[in-house]
C-alpha cells in the first residue's frame, strides 16, 4: 500500500485524496523522501538484542567507578524557545514556539514539551533510565514519543527506542552520542472514505561536542538524525552550531541560561542530489530548579 500511495504523482494525488495541491506536494514529499527499509522484524529485533546486551553492562558498570562522584539530585528544568525560519524550502513554517518541561535525577530523566507553529502542533514525550550517571559518564537507555498534526492534512506518530552516552570532562568538554530505532506512522484522513495509514521503520543517530570556552560560557556544534519537536526519516539531517550562556550565581540566579543556535537542515544529504533545505535561528532561555 505505501508503494503504491508514494509512486502516484502529487497531482494524481491532489485528486484522489481532496487536498489543494501545494498541501499535496508537501504531504508527497514527506512520504516519497523515505527510504523503503526490509525485514523490518528483524532490524528491531536486533536494536532490542543490543539494548538488552547493554543493559547488562551498565549494571555492572558502576563498579568500575565506584569512587567517581554521582550526578546530582533531582532537578527541574523549565525553558522556552523562539525559532525562525530564514531558507523555507517546502518547510511550511516561519516561526516556531516551544516550551519543553524535563526532570532529571540520578536513575532517570523525563521530558515533556509542546510546540506551535502556523501548519502544525507537535508534543513530546520521553522518558530515559540512566543506570550508569556519574560525574563524567552517563549512560541511558529510553523512548520518545512524538506526535505533529499538521493541521487538516495529516497526523505523524514517531515512536523511538534509543541509547545514549555522554562524557564530561569537568570544566572543560562534553561529548553526547546518541543511537536508536525509529518507527514513524502518517494518518491521512480522507473525507467520505477510509483513512489512509502508512507505517516505515527508520534509525537514529547525534553526535555533539560542547567546549566550555570560558566559564559560564559553552560552544558547541553536532549533527543529527532528528531534533527535540522535528524527526524526519534517516538522511535528513540538521547540523548546529550553538552558544549557551549558563550562569553560575555571578550575575544571574544559578541555574538560569540563556541559547542561540543555528540549525541547517540538509536533504538526502547521503546522495548526490542533496541540498540545504532549511536554515533555522533558535534562541533559548531556561531555569533549572
Amino acid at each position: 500500500m505505501f508503494t503504491l500511495f508514494a509512486d502516484i504523482m502529487p497531482s494524481m494525488l491532489s485528486q484522489r485524496i481532496g487536498l489543494p495541491w501545494y498541501k499535496t506536494i508537501f504531504l508527497h514529499r514527506k512520504i516519497t523522501g523515505i527510504p523503503k527499509f526490509s525485514a523490518r522484524i528483524g532490524h528491531f529485533s536486533r536494536i532490542a538484542l543490543i539494548g538488552i546486551v547493554l543493559l547488562l553492562l551498565c549494571l555492572n558498570v558502576p563498579s568500575l567507578y565506584g569512587a567517581e562522584k554521582s550526578a546530582a539530585e533531582g532537578k527541574f528544568d523549565i525553558s522556552t524557545a523562539a525559532s525562525f525560519n530564514i531558507k523555507k524550502g517546502l518547510e511550511p513554517n516561519i516561526f516556531y514556539f516551544d516550551i519543553l518541561g524535563q526532570y532529571l535525577c540520578r536513575f532517570a530523566e523525563t521530558a515533556v514539551g509542546v510546540q506551535f507553529t502556523s501548519a502544525n502542533t507537535d508534543v513530546l514525550l520521553k522518558a530515559l533510565y540512566t543506570p550508569l550517571n556519574r560525574l563524567r559518564h552517563k549512560i541511558g537507555i529510553g523512548t520518545t514519543y512524538h506526535l505533529s498534526y499538521l493541521y487538516k492534512i495529516s497526523s505523524n506518530h514517531d515512536l523511538l527506542a534509543s541509547f545514549e552516552y555522554t562524557l564530561t570532562i569537568p570544566h572543560t568538554f562534553i561529548f553526547f552520542a546518541q543511537t536508536g530505532y525509529m518507527h514513524q506512522w502518517i494518518r491521512v484522513p480522507i473525507r467520505h472514505r477510509r483513512t489512509i495509514v502508512i507505517g516505515q521503520p527508520s534509525l537514529t543517530m547525534a553526535l555533539h561536542f560542547t567546549g566550555i570556552i570560558k566559564k559560564e560560557w559553552y560552544l558547541g556544534g553536532g549533527i543529527s538524525s532528528y531534533e527535540v519537536f522535528r524527526y524526519p526519516v534517516f538522511a535528513n539531517p540538521s547540523i548546529s552550531v550553538d552558544l549557551y550562556y549558563r550562569s553560575e550565581g555571578l550575575h544571574f540566579p544559578k541555574g538560569f541560561y540563556l541559547g542561540l543556535e543555528g540549525i541547517v537542515r540538509y536533504s538526502d544529504l547521503f546522495t548526490f542530489s542533496g541540498y540545504p533545505e532549511n536554515f533555522v535561528l533558535k534562541s533559548v532561555i531556561g531555569m533549572k530548579l
